[in-house]
């Protein structure tokens, strides 16, 4: 299956994948599964804004500015 043949439900799954996947990298604290969960508006601005093959790192840089304000104790990486 192409990635342009993904139904939604397919999307917001591949989504999160990706969202758990960069929490597990930059080592976050809690549940990543129930975190990627909550952001199902950051997901519909995403998916309709630029192509999926696009979504890891413009997700990862997201993700580095949380870690650097709002999530700064949200991360064991931040403490070494």
């Amino acid at each position: 299956m192409s990635l342009e043949n993904m139904n939604d439900e397919m999307k917001w799954l591949l989504f999160r994948g990706i969202v758990c996947h960069l929490l597990e990298k930059h080592e976050y604290n809690g549940n990543p599964w129930l975190f990627s969960g909550c952001l199902d508006m950051s997901f519909e601005e995403l998916s309709g804004a630029m192509p999926i093959d696009e979504w890891l790192p413009h997700l990862e840089k997201e993700l580095i500015e949380y870690k650097r304000s709002d999530g700064k104790y949200e991360f064991n990486s931040n403490f070494k």
